[in-house]
């Protein structure tokens, strides 16, 4: 499985527009070029040691992809989303969540 990061360069305020012009809006799509941007503008995107960052977390397995474009948030909080699903599916058996 692969796992990637993509992260808003510009503000969405029209999701036909971004669905269109998506490179007019996100930046990355590789986890280095994600940690190069916040390092780089660490005032910018960390607060009390959190990330405040918008963007999306993309997983490719098998040919499938599961997340990317359109689905976006605070990336932080994607992350934990994940995160708390795959716990509960390693502690249950089992997981669900919206996507």
């Amino acid at each position: 499985m692969e796992i990637n990061s993509f992260f808003l360069r510009e503000k969405v305020y029209h999701l036909n527009d971004f669905t269109r012009s998506r490179n007019a809006y996100i930046g990355g799509f590789n986890n280095q070029s994600l940690i190069e941007l916040v390092r780089k503008n660490k005032a910018a995107y960390v607060e009390n040691g959190i990330l405040m960052l918008e963007g999306g977390v993309v997983f490719t397995a098998y040919g499938k992809e599961f997340g990317g474009i359109p689905i976006y948030d605070d990336l932080a909080s994607l992350y934990a989303y994940y995160l708390n699903a795959l716990e509960e599916y390693i502690d249950n058996g089992f997981s669900a969540f919206f996507s």
